[in-house]
């Protein structure tokens, strides 16, 4: 599969809520980056910062995603053994684990890490305000270009491939494998939207059990239960059946545990319509 789609690709006109990190619609506009940073790289050379990232995502990304994929599969094990309340420090423990740093396979570039949030933030709000996936698309895969190295980035791109029409789920799962990669060679916590992303991503491919696992992962992990089960809820809605197994033993675990008190989006099965506004 290719790494980016052409620029005319159609894009979903459903247009979910939330991607990782976007909490909540912006109040504004932000100003937009000039046109002389969007130009190319801060070495001053006329390269496009999206012609960059298909590069990398060409080059680069399927190798980290493969390096990375190993790590993912250890944490999802003990997701997948770890079923008490009393372990689901151990799932968190193995998840924030430091990976090794040479699983990413991005070498460093003259990186633009303010325009690459600028753009960020734009694609943000095409998402959420203009509710235009694709136009929010061609954002993020700009910012990307401009830095390859910010997880949080990476893990937005992921999530959008997801928004195209029709979705790219293998993209999606490399993609974001890679944005984990990064975030766990930089210390950083891990993101309960990314494992989300990646359950997503696996359960549309046909990964049934990398699918559940992860979700394993994304409630163990998470500090806002009621979220996480929104938005699981909302991805059997906008992904359909391939979801719902995944999702239920998801609720089944958290009943299981005693938690489904937390919230009314965690009980399983649910009364009335699944919200459509959470992934």
């Amino acid at each position: 599969m290719g790494p980016a789609p052409d620029v005319d690709r159609a894009a979903s006109t459903e247009s979910p809520a939330r991607a990782p990190g976007w909490e909540q619609a912006p109040s504004a506009p932000q100003q937009s980056p000039s046109l002389q940073a969007l130009r190319g790289p801060v070495d001053g050379s006329s390269e496009d910062f999206a012609a960059l990232a298909k590069r990398i995502l060409a080059r680069s990304v399927p190798r980290t995603a493969m390096q990375a994929e190993a790590e993912v599969s250890r944490v999802m094990w003990v997701a997948a053994t770890s079923r008490s309340s009393a372990q689901e420090r151990d799932i968190a423990d193995a998840a924030r684990r430091p990976w090794p740093s040479d699983v990413v396979a991005i070498a460093a570039v003259n990186a633009a890490p303010g325009v690459a949030r600028q753009l960020n933030d734009q694609a943000r709000q095409a998402f959420l305000l203009r509710r235009d996936p694709l136009e929010a698309f061609d954002l993020q895969l700009k910012a990307f270009g401009a830095n390859p190295r910010d997880s949080e980035v990476a893990g937005n791109l992921a999530f959008l491939y997801l928004k195209l029409s029709p979705p790219q789920p293998e993209m999606a799962r490399q993609v974001v494998l890679n944005a984990m990669a990064l975030n766990s060679v930089q210390l950083h916590t891990a993101h309960a939207d990314d494992w989300l992303t990646f359950a997503v991503a696996s359960a549309l491919i046909g990964r049934q059990d990398d699918a559940t696992n992860a979700l394993y992962v994304t409630i163990a992990i998470t500090g806002d239960l009621d979220r996480s089960c929104k938005a699981a809820l909302g991805a059997i809605a906008g992904y359909g059946e391939r979801l719902r197994a995944p999702v239920q033993a998801m609720m089944l675990r958290i009943r299981f545990q005693g938690r489904d008190y937390e919230s009314p989006y965690c009980a399983w099965p649910q009364r009335g319509t699944v919200a459509r506004a959470n992934f």
